[in-house]
């Protein structure tokens, strides 16, 4: 009697433990799509530790059926993989191209060196990672005096109304997540 009661239990358990592995893209998209983080919800810690695990070896990101590409109809969420050392830019602003100098709009003592999107993060300083520059409208034009003990130079800056410096991570694997078709978060592992 209890072998039959122990063979009914594990024909049930069997068929659960397949759903929820085939379930497991669905899971890991609902985690990553949580403001308060991936593993905000103790449910969630096993199925992302795996992700990243995974990701860490090469997989690709497991895949939703219920979830939609950026190219399907209606609404769309999806999350996309990547490696940048930088966040993208708060929404008002865009980064400052590479090479480019601007001052914030009030405040004269202090400039920035656009790197672009940081797609060359070192530029010519092999050593350390650059701050990304964002910068919001461009309200007028200005002249820097740059110099060192070798003497200064006059250098054109675009002055704007908000300049937002974004550090680099150290960790530049990255999993973008998209809600209705609109950014929502960045999640680094």
């Amino acid at each position: 009697m209890k072998l039959g009661l122990l063979m009914c239990g594990l024909i049930l358990i069997i068929p659960i433990g397949s759903v929820r592995a085939s379930d497991h893209g669905c899971t890991v998209l609902l985690c990553m799509a949580n403001p308060a983080g991936p593993m905000a919800v103790m449910e969630c810690v096993p199925p992302i530790k795996k992700l990243f695990r995974d990701l860490a070896r090469g997989k690709a990101f497991p895949k939703c059926d219920m979830a939609s590409a950026p190219d399907a109809p209606g609404g769309k969420s999806w999350v996309q993989h990547g490696t940048s050392f930088y966040d993208q830019c708060p929404a008002g602003t865009t980064a400052l191209d590479a090479g480019t100098y601007a001052v914030r709009q009030g405040v004269s003592a202090s400039y920035y060196l656009g790197i672009g999107e940081g797609d060359d993060p070192y530029g010519e300083d092999a050593g350390a990672l650059r701050n990304k520059v964002c910068v919001g409208n461009r309200v007028g034009e200005t002249t820097l005096a740059v110099g060192n003990s070798d003497g200064t130079a006059a250098l054109p800056a675009s002055v704007f109304d908000q300049v937002v410096v974004i550090a680099p991570s150290p960790q530049p694997h990255h999993v973008d997540v998209y809600v209705n078709s609109t950014f929502s978060h960045r999640v680094r592992w």
